[in-house]
């Protein structure tokens, strides 16, 4: 050891690879030698001086230990500093470990910048580790708090940051990143980091595990830009200008919660551009434009939670904006109390939708729009409880909203396709396949223009009035509307005019229990109008209060007062509820249409049992149990 260094030097410590065995002998790795850099309590001065020897003089792989203090860098600028702006710190062209004392707490030992940036480092893959880096300042270049100057960064060449706190530092120049351009950072604390002209209030490429990004600002991307993350927590960060107020352009993410993030001026609350997204909250995100939690997402978003994302009055989809040109897939999510002005599901793009739920999400009335979901295709899912309202407020999830101003049951999807879905709500512009459309009150309509049912339920909607007093329809196309048709559907106990449409058809759809819009029984109310009538084939039902010149019958059935259609009722629990029983009169009553041969009913049970298809979303099918007996 020379004298020269030895009060900051202590003796070698193995290199942190440990040492190398060979084939036929012993050979050490070359050794790491520890730097101790004595506590500011006993002098700033000395104390940084020490710190910047150590980094001028360290070799490569050398730790640089710091003790307990605040080590204060005002005025302390490197004549090393690096080509893209003073910094108070610098390391050359080598791979170092710098670090807190490891007795103290990452708290305990702090680099207070005052200035300039805090440190430049001229090789990537150095280790900081269990220090606080606080009030750095880039005047030019990315990295408020660290800059890594060799090339090659953005494409993964990273440093590497361990249990460490950034705090106030600042980018003032274009290529932005408050904290760091280019590293990976484990179980790290980083807020009140800002770009004040770029993007990333705190890292610009890189990745991040187990680390807290909270009240972070910048241009765009008010935590993080071009990431991958992992068990992190980003919260309060803000976008000013551009997109995604926590994380902007590319962002991976894996069991992450991103709660009260803000794009003041933009769209994406939480994150923009968005590729893989499993096991993450979203909650509480605001986004100015389009998709209060992701906006232009693509690729897979699987596992995660949406509860009161928002965006300002007129933006649209309170939860997920898709990206026009590219396929996005939500799998196995719920969205909860999400809002909008416009929609509050999906918006453009091609959308697949798999096992979702959807409770309570809003809309303002005035816009006509929907607060569920719009256009994709939805396998499995769960539409309930969307609502709306006529008056103006502020579309803010915590902001209470009477009770009495809204529509319960708004509209719940637009312009999709759907299979085995269940919605309380308005759909429009769909087609369904093995759907239940069920218990939707306060609405004029369960199913509006340009809608096909095939082997749909119908159950349980009550309707409401107009504001004229006068009824809608349950099934409903207004002036210049298209109607709904129905094929193989069972409407059942639903309340109110059933059809208010000019035209329409219905094959092979068993009414049943429904009620007109003043109270009486009537399966089949409403109906067409004298040159546009219902078009009803192979239909059955009890009662019929359409007048004759408003519907066409082709070969339905009739049923006599009380007869019923004879629904499994409750006979075979393994068995839904209103297949019809062997003895029904809609067994092998309906008329075969191609597409039934290959088909299954609501209950996934192929849809042909019998000689032909029967009359309902039901087959009727003998139980699975029981034994046979052979007579000879």
């Amino acid at each position: 050891m020379s004298e020269k260094n030895a009060m900051y030097r202590r003796a070698a410590v193995p290199c942190r690879l440990g040492a190398a065995l060979l084939c036929g002998g012993m050979a050490m790795a070359a050794a790491a030698e520890e730097w101790l850099i004595p506590s500011p309590a006993d002098g700033n001065e000395a104390a940084v001086a020490a710190l910047t020897n150590a980094l001028a003089n360290c070799a490569e792989k050398d730790v640089v230990t710091l003790a307990k203090g605040v080590y204060d860098l005002s005025g302390v600028v490197s004549a090393t500093g690096g080509k893209v702006g003073d910094s108070h710190l610098a390391v050359g062209k080598k791979t170092i470990r710098l670090r807190g004392d490891p007795s103290a707490t990452r708290d305990e030992v702090v680099l207070q910048g005052g200035g300039a940036r805090i440190l430049c480092l001229g090789k990537a893959r150095s280790w900081i580790e269990n220090l606080t880096m606080a009030n750095g300042r880039a005047q030019k270049g990315a990295g408020g708090a660290i800059v890594v100057t060799e090339e090659g960064v953005a494409m993964g060449a990273f440093c590497y940051l361990t249990n460490c706190v950034f705090r106030g530092n600042v980018s003032s120049g274009t290529d932005g990143a408050g904290v760091v351009a280019g590293a990976t950072m484990y179980g790290c604390l980083a807020e009140s980091n800002v770009a004040e002209a770029g993007a990333a209030g705190v890292l610009k490429y890189g990745h991040a595990f187990d680390t807290v990004f909270r009240d972070n600002r910048a241009t765009t991307g008010g935590a993080c830009h071009q990431v991958i993350l992992s068990r992190c927590l980003l919260e309060g960060n803000v976008s000013m200008k551009g997109c995604g107020g926590a994380v902007s352009y590319y962002c991976a993410a894996t069991n992450c919660t991103f709660r009260y993030n803000a794009a003041t001026n933009s769209p994406g609350g939480a994150l923009e551009n968005g590729r893989a997204l499993i096991g993450c909250t979203f909650v509480g995100n605001m986004g100015t434009g389009n998709g209060g939690a992701l906006y232009n997402q693509e690729g897979v978003v699987s596992n995660c939670w949406f509860e009161s994302n928002w965006v300002r009055e007129g933006g649209s989809q309170g939860a997920i904006h898709a990206k026009a040109d590219k396929v996005v897939v939500v799998q196995d999510c719920m969205f909860t109390n999400n809002a909008s002005g416009w929609t509050s599901g999906v918006g453009s793009g091609v959308s697949v939708w798999s096992n979702c739920v959807f409770v309570g999400n809003s809309m303002r009335a005035e816009s006509g729009r929907v607060a569920g979901a719009t256009g994709g295709t939805y396998y499995n899912c769960t539409f309930r409880d969307q609502w709306s309202t006529t008056s103006a407020y502020r579309l803010d999830p915590t902001n209470a909203i009477p009770r009495a101003t809204r529509w319960w049951g708004a509209l719940a999807v637009n312009g999709g396709t759907l299979f085995d879905c269940t919605v309380e709500g308005c759909v429009t512009n769909c087609a369904l396949t093995r759907c239940t459309l069920a218990d939707t009150t306060n609405l004029p309509i369960v199913a509006a223009a340009s809608c096909a049912l095939t082997n749909c339920l119908v159950v349980g909607n009550r309707l409401a009035r107009d504001a004229s007093g006068g009824p809608q329809g349950i099934f409903y196309a207004g002036a210049g509307g298209t109607p709904p048709t129905l094929v193989n559907c069972t409407v059942v106990g639903n309340e109110g005019t059933l059809f208010k449409m000019p035209g329409g058809a219905a094959v092979n759809t068993l009414f049943s229990g429904n009620t007109a819009g003043d109270g009486t029984a009537a399966d089949i109310s409403g109906g067409g109008t004298t040159d546009a009538p219902l078009a009803l084939d192979h239909c059955l039902y009890q009662t019929c209060t359409v007048p004759p010149e408003a519907v066409a019958f082709s070969d339905c059935v009739a049923l006599a007062a009380g007869e019923g259609p004879k629904f499994n009722a409750g006979h075979f629990a393994d068995y839904p509820y209103y297949m019809p029983r062997h003895t029904s009169k809609a067994v092998d009553a309906g008329v075969a249409l191609g597409w039934d041969a290959d088909a299954v009913d609501r209950g996934g049970y192929p849809r042909v049992s019998g000689r032909t298809v029967d009359i309902g979303c039901y087959e009727a099918w003998l139980p699975q149990n029981g034994f046979l007996m052979i007579v000879r």
